[in-house]
């Protein structure tokens, strides 16, 4: 997985947001000048928020 960007893609003017693994095997998003670094075990509860968020946005 390292070595790869992502570009989560714009929803307004100002969202779009790059993400990509560092050397240390971290997740960095990006957003303008701003970042969030989430390790491995912070990205699996990550991903359990966003399950829940996606859920509750499609009802």
């Amino acid at each position: 997985m390292s070595n790869q960007n992502y570009v989560i893609t714009s929803t307004s003017e100002f969202s779009e947001k790059k993400a990509y693994v560092d050397h240390y095997g971290d997740l960095v998003i990006e957003h303008g000048e701003q970042s969030v670094i989430v390790d491995v075990e912070q990205a699996k509860q990550l991903m359990e928020i966003l399950e829940k968020f996606t859920k509750g946005a499609a009802q």
